[in-house]
């Protein structure tokens, strides 16, 4: 289960052109201010962080051109770096943060700019050289698309799940195409994940993690002006900082429900707000604070779906009731938690009827509590904007059980 202090580390931050600008000559974080701060601000908020191995300096490239990336422009830009020069790399910096950090990603979107055959032999050397400098470690790795392509099946060939712990992508998918549940042209993450898993299963690696490591959409500022043009990426843009709350809670609970581990929110930690300097001051982004540091609705709801799911896990499957209901359960200690909201036509409500008697808490999107209505029934009505249901007492299968008998009735 994800977890409230586990944050995806600025990519550029230990990125091989930073601490290694020169053969042999390494300039660690520590030697800049503001680099110096954010490791500060890791330390003291007591914030484990997940680094990417990545990049490639000027003095290791080498002229062979990588093959078979999606984006074309990224791919004509790169060469293959040397391979002897990046496995020093690995080890110097595994090796200098091993007591700090203990998850390492190899490679930010590698299937962007090159194919699994060129990215197979950095994967190898990564995990081969970290395991060398911390045997601990975990080394973090996939397919950035998660559909299943030429790159997924070149590293299934290859044996690349021998040299990773963990496997990862991004499940971005695409605002401008509706909610969280129709990304991907119609296949939701759920089925996405059903994929991995019964591929893994084949593979030989049923235990095998999947995590997400990177979500989020881009929503407009608050305010009205206008700091610097908007997203480069409109298909990620959604119209208002309340459907940014909303996606990020639905998107995150679709996958943590049908088995991501970790969800890691596109919104990085840095200066003395902890907020990313580099993205503090756009009036349009992923972040969930505005320009002036203000709280934006998906921090606060992000917030309180930490809050209610940390150290709970997953009881899958999904609760069915009905089309276009989505219902997780969680177990958490000695009680159960359910999230759940209807996902159709806006103006459409879904009511849950259970019986009184039970331990109930109920909360809203923002963490506000939402009172109950008794008359012989405890009613739930489901919109668009996911409800938490807490039940003290009540193991996961119960509340599961409950919530799958209870009287449903849709209304205008």
């Amino acid at each position: 289960m994800r977890r409230a202090c586990f944050n995806r580390m600025n990519p550029y931050l230990l990125a091989w052109p930073a601490v290694e600008p020169e053969e042999g000559r390494f300039a660690w974080p520590e030697e800049r201010a503001e680099d110096r701060l954010f490791l500060k601000n890791l330390e003291e908020l007591k914030i484990r962080a997940l680094p990417v191995l990545q990049g490639t300096p000027a003095w290791a490239r080498t002229e062979r051109l990588p093959q078979g990336g999606w984006s074309k422009e990224q791919s004509q830009a790169e060469r293959i770096p040397r391979l002897d020069a990046w496995r020093r790399y690995v080890f110097q910096t595994v090796s200098r943060y091993k007591d700090r950090f203990h998850d390492w990603e190899v490679m930010n979107e590698p299937s962007a700019w090159m194919s699994g055959a060129d990215y197979f032999p950095f994967l190898k050397a990564a995990y081969e050289e970290a395991k060398r400098a911390d045997p601990r470690c975990r080394i973090v790795a996939g397919d950035t698309g998660w559909k299943g392509g030429p790159f997924f099946q070149s590293l299934l060939d290859q044996g690349a799940l021998d040299y990773l712990d963990v496997f990862c992508g991004h499940l971005y998918g695409v605002a401008q195409a509706g909610p969280p549940e129709a990304k991907f042209g119609g296949q939701g993450p759920d089925a996405i994940v059903q994929f991995l898993k019964q591929t893994f299963r084949d593979r030989g690696k049923p235990n095998l993690e999947i995590w997400n490591t990177e979500e989020g959409t881009y929503a407009p500022s608050w305010y009205s002006k206008e700091i610097v043009p908007k997203s480069r990426e409109p298909w990620h843009r959604v119209p208002d900082v309340r459907r940014q709350a909303r996606d990020l809670v639905r998107s995150h609970l679709i996958e943590l429900g049908c088995g991501v581990r970790q969800v890691f929110w596109f919104h990085e930690l840095y200066s003395e707000q902890c907020a990313n300097a580099r993205w503090i001051i756009r009036s349009e982004g992923m972040d969930g604070i505005e320009y002036d540091g203000a709280p934006r609705p998906a921090l606060v709801a992000y917030s309180v779906l930490t809050e209610k799911l940390q150290g709970a896990k997953p009881l899958e499957p999904e609760v069915s009731l009905g089309e276009k209901v989505h219902c997780y359960v969680f177990a958490k200690g000695a009680g159960s938690v359910a999230a759940a909201w209807f996902w159709g036509d806006e103006q459409k409500k879904v009511t849950v009827a259970l019986p009184e008697g039970l331990k109930l808490r109920v909360w809203n999107l923002m963490g506000n509590p939402v009172p109950l209505e008794r008359a012989g029934k405890v009613m739930l009505t489901l919109d668009g904007n996911p409800l938490c249901i807490e039940a003290e007492g009540l193991a996961a299968q119960g509340l599961s059980a409950l919530l799958s008998r209870g009287r449903l009735a849709e209304s205008d």
